[in-house]
């Protein structure tokens, strides 16, 4: 039970990482798409 408690806060440490990089990353890309002059996609 210790180990599968230890996974999920592993888990939920990635979770909450990802959703502060994820902004970043989001714009990162339509950067780097704007300067591409890509179609952007939804």
């Amino acid at each position: 039970m210790k180990h599968n408690l230890e996974y999920i806060n592993l888990v939920l440490d990635i979770i909450v990482n990802f959703s502060i990089l994820y902004p970043i990353i989001k714009k990162a890309v339509k950067e780097l798409i704007k300067k591409k002059s890509y179609i952007t996609i939804n």
